[in-house]
């Protein structure tokens, strides 16, 4: 692979950016180890210190992992890490966010649907005590957090391991997207409510309801960043 001269952006940035292309051909493959921080800093023309800045973001993304004694060491889930990695900036690009939402309003109101027939007495005492929580909260911070939480229980309670493990790969991506000033300490308030109804459908395994409502749910929500069907 022809390794291209550094230029613009944050160097480390771009470092980064070329050592996961080339785990991506394999010239790095998982469970091997990169060359000497010296080596590395030669092949892209850069200093040590952009190197390691570079290591140390794709460690924390899970792709790259030290290894005492040996260097740094290719994941043996890297190329998984990566396109979460990947998903991750796309979500986090502005002109993505009007996509994001769509995709949830088609997942979410799915999982909603499948938690009513599939839940189990344990997620419906930890979905309540989350609601419960949220009852009476008006910071919005808070708020955030737990309404998260209840998303992403549901999204257990759903029984479909690969809808969880989609929602886990974005769940930081859509902590940030929520924290966005388009959503307001009014529309967390008003979550609270709604999230009880969409629990109480979950409750009466009314798999119609919850669907209905975790849609309208979403919509309300983010109606002025629904793509126009």
């Amino acid at each position: 692979m022809k390794i291209a001269p550094i230029v613009s952006k944050q160097k480390y940035e771009s470092v980064a950016e070329q050592i996961m292309l080339m785990i991506r051909d394999n010239t790095f493959s998982e469970g091997s180890y990169l060359p000497a921080e010296v080596e590395l800093a030669s092949m892209f023309q850069v200093g040590r210190s952009s190197v390691r800045e570079a290591i140390k973001s794709l460690q924390i993304a899970g792709i790259l992992a030290s290894s005492a004694g040996k260097g740094t060491l290719v994941t043996d889930n890297a190329m998984i890490a990566i396109a979460n990695y990947d998903l991750g900036e796309l979500i986090m690009d502005e002109s993505s966010l009007a996509e994001l939402i769509e995709l949830r309003c088609i997942i979410e109101p799915a999982a909603a649907a499948l938690a009513a027939l599939r839940r189990t007495d344990e997620d419906i005492t930890r979905m309540r005590e989350t609601v419960e929580r949220m009852e009476g909260v008006t910071d919005k911070s808070k708020l955030l957090r737990l309404g998260h939480k209840f998303h992403s229980l549901l999204l257990s309670a759903s029984k479909n391991r690969s809808m969880k493990q989609f929602h886990d790969s974005i769940s930081l991506q859509l902590l940030k997207m929520r924290e966005r000033d388009f959503l307001s300490s009014e529309i967390f308030i008003r979550d609270s409510s709604t999230h009880r109804e969409i629990l109480d459908a979950i409750i009466n395994r009314d798999e119609r309801k919850a669907k209905e409502l975790m849609l309208k749910h979403l919509e309300t929500d983010y109606k002025d960043y629904i793509p126009q069907k």
